[in-house]
């Protein structure tokens, strides 16, 4: 394998180690909010329940918009791989089939598709606290 491809590789490795940070984040801020909404004793307020709503909105948006960042950067990295790989000189034909392919098809649709569903259950939570 070239050089360039080695670069273009290691590139993608880090691109989603830092789109696993980013759904990391958002797992544990999920999993701490469900945890905080089921142990509350006493039902929300509207204005808590606004507040929280806000809140959690405003993390969800700015989280999502960097998940998408990334992984448009990664996508294009893959791309890009995909359009150097069949010049490379590889021995296997399972490396160079997986090199020109999607890694997960349909990555950003999928990604939005259980951010909002997530979104929507612990917003779902927050409103269902209501007193």
């Amino acid at each position: 394998m070239n050089e360039e491809a080695v670069r273009l590789l290691d590139a993608m490795e880090r691109l989603e180690s830092r789109l696993n940070s980013y759904w990391n984040f958002y797992t544990l801020v999920v999993l701490a909010a469900v945890g905080w909404l089921m142990s509350a004793a006493k039902p929300f307020s509207l204005n808590q329940s606004i507040a929280v709503t806000v809140a959690l909105g405003l993390f969800f948006l700015a989280n999502l918009s960097v998940i998408r960042a990334a992984t448009r950067r990664l996508l294009a990295f893959e791309q890009e791989m995909q359009a150097i790989a069949p010049t490379l000189e590889l021995r296997s034909p399972a490396l160079r089939r997986d090199l020109t392919g999607r890694a997960m098809p349909g990555r950003m649709l999928l990604s939005y598709g259980l951010h909002m569903a997530v979104d929507a259950a612990v917003i779902y939570a927050v409103w269902s606290k209501l007193a």
